[in-house]
């Protein structure tokens, strides 16, 4: 990343996949920043940032439709691209909710 970023830092910044929510560079629009360089400020403040961030992206690209209906191809495919299904992305994405929607069931009781 330093390497590219003294080739051309814009290029650099917007091919690289940034914080816990890993949102590619080139998207920083989507998440409520008002410039690239703002985007990589949320980056480095807190998870906190990170998660509005990510919530700003996923409205952004309209996929909050999808996670309501829980709808993890479609999200999957909105998120990471045509290619989603070579790792399984959906069907991860779908056991881990499920294994938080049991503990969050029985954390209840």
């Amino acid at each position: 990343m330093k390497l590219a970023a003294l080739v051309d830092r814009l290029a650099a910044i917007q091919s690289a996949s940034w914080g816990r929510f890993q949102i590619l560079g080139e998207n920083w629009h989507l998440t409520g920043a008002r410039s690239l360089d703002a985007f990589l400020a949320v980056m480095f403040t807190s998870e906190r940032s990170q998660l509005d961030g990510f919530v700003e992206f996923v409205k952004g690209k309209h996929l909050d439709g999808a996670l309501r209906r829980l709808d993890w191809p479609t999200f999957a495919f909105g998120y990471n691209g045509r290619g989603y299904h070579r790792d399984n992305y959906d069907g991860k994405i779908a056991k881990r909710y499920a294994q938080l929607a049991h503990a969050a069931t029985v954390a209840a009781r």
